[in-house]
């Protein structure tokens, strides 16, 4: 009687075994996921803005074409990030889970705030968020941009917009981490608005997203905004740069259409004394897009290379309003003579000045080509 209890025990005890499945599985249709995260600040409050998927929605239409996942915007007030996050749940009728979090964006009066260091401190401690996070900021409310862009959108994947027409490097949540952290100590912060420039299928124009700056930062507030035209430069000191258009102009008329890429960037500081100057250096090759004039190869060469150097400096000009490092020259002299850093700099950066870039030689040569082709399909 005894070996046939403890037979049974035994049993009831490898029977759990044999069940397949995950008895801590969230179903699907339980939850709605997270894919872009916005935050703002007013009157003492900062609100974040969730922007939530149903993939139990999404699948394929009678017609055998996908249909969009549904999505809605949710809300949430506190005195601090996390408190706001917090009553953003209290608006949700199901699980929010936040490993498809793709997004973040902030609008400069939370910036203004502070609210960077708290967002990146609870983003970096949340064990659902992934690092790859792509940060923007906005000039447009929040939960409006939110509702323009819907999934997927160039919010969810800048690369490939960035690799069509490269303008300004996405960035993501670990490279602002990095960025604040390193001498410097200032991060460059893709700035999105909002556009009519989309005719859905109904002919009805819509909302879209446009990138048309940049916000440079701190670990706790804001440094300045670029506009596109006064942050032109950026594109051409990072190698990252596959594909960035140039307009060449004769006589006072278009002349050629011309992109570059394969750049090649070189920033070389030069230390006399308590003073650090800089030599910048750009290298590429480009390729005729559209041609509207009859012009010989060594203008376009010598036009392409005078229209880089001087976007270069204009962007430098500008940034000098701010007194922002936007091309990161104090972490290019920390890198390669930090005993010299480590004597010139103050609060983390070195000083400076209109005349810090002492020269900038660009030389950019056209590929693919040859004469014949320097005329225009159509005369």
């Amino acid at each position: 009687m005894k070996k046939k209890l403890l037979l049974m025990m035994v049993l009831l005890l490898l029977f759990p075994l044999t069940l397949s499945g995950c008895w801590d599985l969230n179903e699907p249709e339980q939850m709605v996921y997270a894919n872009g995260l916005g935050v703002d600040f007013k009157d003492g409050m900062y609100t974040v803005y969730s922007q939530l998927f149903d993939l139990g929605t999404s699948g394929k239409s009678d017609q055998a074409r996908p249909s969009s996942p549904h999505g809605e915007i949710i809300w949430g007030e506190g005195r601090d990030v996390d408190e706001a996050v917090f009553n953003v749940y209290k608006s949700s009728d199901r699980k929010i889970f936040w490993g498809h979090l793709s997004f973040v964006i902030m609008t400069e009066a939370a910036i203004k705030h502070g609210g960077q260091q708290e967002l990146v401190d609870m983003l970096d401690r949340f064990v659902e968020i992934r690092y790859h996070l792509w940060f923007y900021v906005s000039h447009a409310p929040i939960k409006d941009l939110l509702v323009a862009s819907n999934y997927p959108s160039s919010l969810d994947n800048p690369k490939t917009i960035f690799e069509q027409g490269s303008f300004v490097k996405p960035v993501t949540m670990r490279e602002v981490i990095i960025k604040l952290d390193e001498p410097g100590h200032e991060a460059i912060i893709p700035t999105v608005s909002i556009t009519p420039n989309r005719i859905e299928e109904k002919e009805e124009v819509t909302s879209g997203i446009r990138l048309h700056g940049v916000t440079i930062i701190t670990n706790h507030g804001y440094k300045g905004f670029l506009t596109e035209d006064g942050a032109v430069g950026l594109r051409w000191l990072t190698d990252k740069t596959k594909r960035g258009q140039i307009s060449i102009h004769k006589d006072g008329k278009p002349a050629a259409s011309i992109i570059v890429q394969k750049l090649n960037t070189d920033i070389i500081p030069s230390v006399q004394g308590n003073q650090v100057r800089f030599d910048l250096k750009i290298k590429g090759t480009a390729v005729v897009s559209s041609l509207y004039q009859k012009v010989d190869l060594d203008f376009l060469n010598k036009e392409i290379s005078k229209k880089v150097e001087e976007e270069v400096m204009h962007t430098y000009k500008e940034s000098m309003k701010y007194d922002t490092d936007i091309y990161r020259l104090s972490e290019k002299l920390y890198r390669s003579d930090v005993k010299s850093w480590k004597k010139i700099s103050q609060n983390g950066k070195i000083p400076l000045n209109k005349d810090s870039i002492r020269s900038m030689q660009a030389k950019v040569d056209l590929r693919y080509t040859n004469q014949l082709h320097l005329v225009p399909s159509l005369e």
